[in-house]
């Protein structure tokens, strides 16, 4: 008679525990990683800086688009004025001091030409902060008439937190 099933000789106890402990690092990781971001607020308040000795006024300071952020949805909420503003010889999109997000992991500001992404969109960079103002360069040479809303994206999990269109 053949037997159908053998029987398993169980894992040391020493590599039961290896293995529970390397799952249990992992899974604390990524639970600080996803979840604590909502714990925290990160304040900035960045002055509208003039970006060269030209523009040294107001009067040089120029708002060319604006828009006010909407959430995503009910749990990924944005609020706040975003303008497009030339300083002179440079470009920026500007958070207003109004700015409020619901923190979350890797946040960048983006500029997208559309509903989607894929339509095309430039990243400036990281979220400075969840609340108040602050200045994302953008880059010379970039051609604005593409683009008509600043998104904040949420970089690993691929998620929209708002977007404001501008006009």
């Amino acid at each position: 008679m053949v037997r159908a099933f053998q029987k398993f000789k169980p894992l040391p106890k020493a590599l039961l525990s290896l293995l529970a402990a390397f799952i249990m690092v992992g899974l604390a990781w990524f639970l600080w990683f996803t979840v604590s971001p909502l714990f925290f607020n990160v304040s900035v308040s960045e002055p509208l800086m003039v970006g060269t000795e030209e523009a040294t006024s107001a009067e040089s300071l120029s708002v060319r688009l604006e828009g006010t952020f909407m959430g995503a949805d009910a749990f990924h909420q944005v609020s706040g004025t975003a303008r497009i503003i030339d300083r002179g010889s440079d470009t920026v999109v500007r958070l207003e001091n109004d700015f409020r997000s619901i923190n979350g992991p890797d946040l960048h500001v983006w500029l997208v030409g559309g509903e989607d992404y894929r339509d095309g969109y430039l990243d400036l960079g990281s979220l400075k902060g969840n609340l108040g103002a602050q200045n994302y360069a953008i880059p010379e040479g970039t051609d604005l008439s593409k683009f008509d809303r600043v998104w904040i994206w949420c970089q690993p999990f691929r998620v929209l937190f708002g977007s404001a269109l501008l006009g």
